[in-house]
């Protein structure tokens, strides 16, 4: 099943940093603006990197950021682990290499 969600009153969590964008809206707008361009993001990519996000319960980059905010931290780019945190996620199982072929 393949669908959309779309609101004018989107919640996110705060954060402590000043232009810490959340990953799934630069996304989406980096998507936008790569459409008819060799690098497009396709609605596949979108949707594996919200599974990988919701696996890693991540909402903004200074999450998986290092501290000099200029490298994905390991745990994350090779998923190895969660981000300990109280928010609540929906439940992601971690994402297979075949399943992320389909």
């Amino acid at each position: 099943m393949d669908g959309t969600l779309s609101s004018e009153n989107w919640w996110l969590p705060t954060t402590t940093y000043q232009s810490d964008p959340p990953i799934m809206p630069t996304l989406l707008a980096t998507q936008r603006r790569s459409c008819n361009t060799p690098h497009a993001i396709s609605n596949k990519m979108i949707r594996h990197a919200n599974l990988v996000r919701l696996y890693l319960r991540v909402t903004f980059l200074s999450e998986i950021l290092t501290n000099g905010m200029t490298e994905i931290v390991e745990w994350a780019l090779l998923a190895t682990q969660r981000r300990t945190t109280t928010e609540k996620y929906t439940h992601q199982a971690p994402l297979s290499t075949q399943m992320l072929k389909q």
